[in-house]
C-alpha cells in the first residue's frame, strides 16, 4: 500500500478521493486496477473522482477494459467521478461524446459543466470540465444543451 493510500485509509474523516496528476487514464488497466483496489479498499471512503483528459485527446484509449477498470470502485459501493476537461469546443469530438456517454451508461454519475474563458492557442476559447457534482436534471438538461449546440456550432463551420 502507498504511503497515500495508508494516510487515507488512516483517516475516516476523509471520504472523497480524487485521483489526479499526470493523467490516471495514461496508466494501463492492470496499474490502475491496482490504485483503484487499494483506494476501494478503504471502508469509510465515499467517492472516487478521477481526473483526466483522455476522452478529449486520445478516446480510443478508454476500450471495455479500461471501463471495467474504472468500475471497480462502485462494484465496492463506492460512486466514481469522471472529471474531463476540455478546453476549446473543437476538442468536443463525436468519439469523446461517446466516451462520455458510455460512461454515463456505465452509473459514473450525472455530468456538470463549468465553462470559463480563456485563451488558447491565440485564440478565445472556453473551458468546460465535466463531472458528476451536485447536480439536479434542469442542470444536466442545460449542460447537455450548451455542449450539444457548441458541438452543432462546431461542425457547421467545417
Amino acid at each position: 500500500m502507498s504511503e497515500g493510500v495508508a494516510y487515507i485509509a488512516a483517516h475516516p474523516e476523509i471520504d472523497t478521493v480524487l485521483i489526479t496528476g499526470g493523467d490516471p487514464l495514461m496508466l494501463g488497466p492492470s496499474r490502475l486496477r491496482r490504485v483503484l483496489e487499494q483506494v476501494s479498499d478503504i471502508p469509510h471512503l465515499r467517492i472516487v473522482r478521477i481526473g483526466t483528459k483522455v476522452p478529449e485527446f486520445e478516446p480510443a484509449r478508454i476500450t471495455g477494459e479500461m471501463f471495467d477498470t474504472l468500475e471497480i470502485p462502485s462494484r465496492r459501493g463506492k460512486q466514481v467521478y469522471l472529471m474531463v476537461h476540455y478546453n476549446h469546443p473543437r476538442e468536443l469530438t463525436e468519439a469523446s461524446l461517446e466516451v462520455i456517454a458510455e460512461a454515463r451508461r456505465r452509473g459514473f454519475g450525472v455530468w456538470r459543466c463549468y465553462p470559463t474563458g480563456t485563451i488558447w492557442r491565440a485564440e478565445a476559447a472556453i473551458r468546460i470540465s465535466v463531472c458528476n457534482w451536485q447536480t439536479n436534471e434542469s442542470d444536466v438538461d442545460r449542460s447537455v444543451a450548451s455542449l450539444l449546440k457548441a458541438y452543432a456550432s462546431l461542425r457547421s463551420a467545417q
